[in-house]
């Protein structure tokens, strides 16, 4: 008799921290933080919610951006002049919406909220700063937070035009990978769940939703 399965996943005990967790800067101007669903964190003053990029300055000299560029993987914006104060917050609000509004930095194309790669690159063309965002929900920020006197990147809670928080909201880890591809199979197979992540991988054999008592 054929037998047909749906298998479900849960993951539990996630302690890795997100991503590569790299913290790559060089120059002191950071991405700070990064939030690309935005309805209610922080809008412009013409009342517009946009996603967003948070740079911060952790030097003790005011620096100019011009001619600095922030860039995605399909995109980039090359600002014009724009100072940041000394442990100064400067906020680029990504969108292609034309914006008379001239408080914050515009960047004409907008984030994923499937995930980006952010680069910060100086004038000369070299880069100073990258983050690897996962995934985000609306309102949430992947950004960085220190703990114990180190520097970790993490989803957390936004916090724009100052200092983030020191805990984050969850740990971020990767989807497991299957060795099968989704499907019917008229025959016997063999399913490999795998995770480079330090997780627990429980799932069941009859479309329920797993819980720590499923099959481990």
């Amino acid at each position: 008799m054929k037998r047909f399965f749906s298998l479900f996943i849960c993951l539990l005990l996630i302690t890795l921290v997100a991503c590569d967790g790299k913290i790559t800067n060089v120059d002191g101007l950071l991405i700070n933080e990064v939030c690309t669903s935005n309805d209610n964190v922080i809008c412009n003053d013409e009342w517009d919610y946009y996603d967003y990029v948070e740079l911060y300055n952790s030097t003790n000299k005011s620096i100019n951006l011009k001619k600095f560029t922030i860039a995605t993987d399909d995109h980039s914006y090359k600002f014009k002049n724009c100072i940041i104060k000394p442990k100064g917050f400067q906020i680029v609000f990504f969108t292609k919406d034309m914006v008379t509004d001239k408080k914050f930095e515009y960047a004409d194309f907008k984030l994923s909220k499937s995930g980006e790669n952010i680069k910060l690159y100086r004038p000369d063309g070299t880069l100073t700063d990258e983050i690897k965002v996962p995934s985000l929900e609306t309102n949430v920020s992947y950004g960085r937070y220190n703990i114990n006197g180190r520097d970790d990147l993490e989803i957390i809670n936004p916090s724009p035009l100052k200092a983030n928080e020191t805990k984050p909201i969850y740990k971020y880890i990767e989807s497991p990978d299957f060795s099968l591809e989704s499907g019917f199979y008229k025959s016997n197979q063999t399913l490999t769940l795998s995770s480079s992540s330090d997780v627990k991988i429980y799932y069941t054999l009859d479309s329920s939703v797993p819980t720590k008592d499923s099959i481990l």
